[in-house]
């Protein structure tokens, strides 16, 4: 009988965290989010410390890090963001720091930041 050893539990853990990380960085060069990566899910994950998967010092850098990331995309970047201060619409669509509209779904919010550049300024 074969027995898992810490080593490959941390290792697998890591991997968690490295793909959540990679998630998150393919969503700031504007990918379409999914119901398996999406911005709301990895706040989530990442404001939970990881959920303990790694150290909770560590994950906060991680976060903090990544958010850093995120706002520097965001400069000219698009991003929606889910805000739960409201019950209706409570998708954020935004353009740099600019928001275009609230929609009651995450793909509705990422649909108008499509139309977005086909419209006539």
């Amino acid at each position: 009988m074969d027995y898992i050893t810490l080593d490959v539990l941390n290792r697998i853990a890591a991997d968690v965290v490295t793909e959540a990380a990679k998630d998150w960085r393919r969503l700031c060069k504007s990918a379409m989010p999914s119901t398996d990566c999406n911005f709301a899910e990895l706040d989530e994950f990442f404001q939970s410390g990881c959920r303990g998967y790694i150290d909770q010092d560590l994950a906060k850098k991680i976060y903090t890090r990544l958010k850093q990331e995120r706002n520097a995309a965001g400069q000219g970047g698009r991003s929606v963001e889910r805000n739960g201060k409201y019950k209706h619409n409570p998708y954020v669509a935004k353009k740099g720091k600019v928001i275009v509209g609230r929609y009651a779904t995450e793909e509705k919010a990422w649909e108008s930041l499509e139309s977005l550049h086909t419209r006539a300024i």
